[in-house]
């Protein structure tokens, strides 16, 4: 081979031990001397004293000699905060009231539904539902879905005077 003539005419310096044969095991990570790349062992030595080695999409045939083994990073795991804004986020922006006038019973549940997650986010409390007069169709089908919401405690119909 041409780097291997080239090498023997002149002196290389190789950092850390040369690694034997029987220190590799398939898929250890390795530093490639020559090329200072790291990659993954994927056959073991080959007669040749080869070691197919892949770095990235490349897949190299390696001398034994010219592989150390890769240094074990320290793997910093990420900071996570235990705090959070949503909930900031949302009570800046939120009311404490829902107007529902106007909509379905299905898109009124929905928008409530909505409502209420973002209420118990913010931390909201007691909030106040708008439904309108009408018919009581509305009125029925929220009651109907209240009764069920694992985020509501209690609920009652509106006094005269509060809308």
């Amino acid at each position: 081979r041409i780097s291997a003539r080239l090498d023997n005419g002149r002196q290389v310096k190789r950092s850390g031990s040369e690694l034997a044969a029987n220190q590799l095991k398939l898929g250890q990570t390795v530093h490639m001397t020559k090329i200072r790349q790291k990659g993954q062992i994927l056959k073991l030595p080959n007669s040749n004293g080869e070691v197919l080695v892949q770095a990235g999409i490349m897949k190299i045939m390696v001398p034994l000699a010219e592989l150390k083994l890769a240094q074990e990073e320290k793997k910093i795991p990420p900071k996570y905060s235990r705090e959070t804004s949503i909930g900031v986020q949302k009570t800046e922006a939120m009311h404490s009231e829902i107007d529902l006038r106007g909509m379905l019973v299905d898109e009124g549940t929905y928008a409530l539904d909505k409502y209420l997650d973002d209420a118990v986010l913010s931390g909201i409390g007691q909030i106040y539902v708008i439904h309108g007069k009408g018919k009581g169709a509305m009125r029925a089908g929220i009651q109907d879905f209240l009764k069920g919401h694992p985020h509501v405690q209690n609920f009652r119909i509106g006094e005269y005077g509060e809308g």
